[in-house]
Order: structure tokens, then sequence, then C-alpha cells
């Protein structure tokens, strides 16, 4: 439950519960498609134990990597949630907005629709009573991509940020509309000044 309202309804119709065949205490893990993909009682799998612990990590693990049967990089339920296929590949734009299929899944935008494209939205926020740049972004909210800061001052060469330059806020503004998208922000460790002035980039870098 969030504030009151159930993540899964289930129906006499659905009966999503007989479906799933789950038990009293069973952990049931569900792929991308709500389709159950392993189990773990915690009556008989106390997770105290380090070894049942072990074994509901791995089970996690494996569910949270997603199938590319063609290897191009494009997670196969994407491709089949917007294309009915896997004929898609990374660098298409079959909507023709000016972004490429990698992208559109990297920032959790709509690959067939011109208006739904990557943004980021860039502000600031006081820490210690300092301003301190913040970049905002959409992203899956489960995914194969690191996302990293880059930073130039000519808008010619572009460099990496060091890890402690960024600090990514704890959590995700998770929105539960069924896009499985998310919003994470990066916020600079350093206090905005004209001395730290530079330009800044977000990457997305496929794992």
């Amino acid at each position: 439950m969030i504030g009151g309202l159930a993540w899964l309804q289930d129906t006499a119709a659905d009966n999503v519960k007989r479906k799933w065949s789950a038990n009293y205490r069973d952990v049931l893990i569900l792929d991308s498609s709500n389709r159950p993909t392993g189990v773990l009682n915690l009556t008989s799998h106390d997770l105290s134990v380090s070894g049942n612990y072990a074994t509901m990590k791995e089970l996690l693990l494996a569910t949270a990597k997603k199938a590319d049967l063609d290897a191009d990089g494009l997670w196969d339920d994407w491709e089949m949630l917007h294309f009915l296929d896997l004929s898609q590949g990374p660098l298409d734009d079959s909507d023709l907005d000016g972004v490429e299929n990698i992208k559109e899944l990297a920032f959790g935008t709509h690959p067939k629709d011109a208006t739904s494209r990557p943004a980021t939205l860039f502000g600031s926020q006081n820490k210690s009573g300092a301003a301190h740049f913040n970049v905002r972004f959409r992203r899956p909210a489960g995914g194969l991509f690191d996302y990293v800061m880059e930073t130039s001052s000519d808008l010619k060469t572009w460099s990496r940020s060091i890890p402690s330059d960024w600090k990514a806020n704890s959590g995700f503004r998770v929105f539960f509309d069924g896009s499985g998208v998310a919003e994470a922000t990066f916020v600079s460790t350093l206090p905005m000044s004209a001395e730290n002035r530079s330009f800044v980039k977000l990457r997305a870098v496929a794992r």
C-alpha cells in the first residue's frame, strides 16, 4: 500500500493469487511483465540466515537482468512493448524526433511519440548556506545504464567528472503510472561560484 492506494489490486476475475500459486509468507519475484520468476518462503527461509539472504539476493538480481536475445542493447520487453517485435536497432528513430532508440530507452521516453523526448532539468538547491547546482532527469526505475556527469570549459573537450564532484540524491521519485520510469537527481558537491563555472552534460553509459 502507498498512501492508502494498493500497488496491485486483485479482482475475482483476475484471481492473481491463484494464478501465481502464492502461499502464506511467500516472496514472489516478478519480471517486468508481472510473470513469476522465483519464489522464496520466509517461514522456511529465514532471511537472518546468511545463506537464505544470499539466495534471495541472487533471485532478485537474476530477474533484474534484462533479456536481450538479439544483443542490440535494447531490452527485449521494451522492444516488444513499443514495436511488438525485435526488429528495431539502437540507432533507429521511428518517430523521427532526432532521438535514437537507445536514448529513448535510457531516459524513459516513448520511441513512437515525437513529443516524448529526453528532458534534463537544471536548478539549484541550498546546502549549508551555499547554492549547489543540480540536474534532474527521468530514467527507467531499474536498468542497465550508469548515469554520469561530464564537464567542459569550451564545449569541445569533455571529461568525466570525478565521483566526489556529484552526489546522487538517495532514492528516486517513482511516478507509479505504469511506465516504469523514475526521476533521479544529481547534486554538485561544489558550491556555485565564478571559479567553479563550467559546462555540464549528462551521459547514459550502457553497462
